[in-house]
């Protein structure tokens, strides 16, 4: 879907994301977008003093995580 430029990418990569925020919620926000094959919220451990997180969402395919690149919102 992505121009001849730019190569396939099922992989969205999201940060600066609220310590409270759950997998859960990351994966209510995206699933609208398309299938997700899977989702990492990092760090995993919540007992740690952490001031943001940052997640990877893998979409089945690219046209998918296309249509959410900040380019293109």
């Amino acid at each position: 879907m992505g121009s001849s430029t730019e190569p396939p990418c099922h992989v969205l990569h999201v940060s600066n994301i609220c310590p409270s925020v759950t997998r859960e919620q990351v994966y209510q926000l995206f699933i609208h977008i398309g299938r997700i094959d899977d989702l990492k919220l990092y760090p995993t451990d919540s007992s740690t003093n952490v001031t943001q997180k940052i997640a990877y969402v893998k979409f089945e395919d690219d046209s998918s995580s296309y249509r959410v690149r900040p380019s293109r919102i």
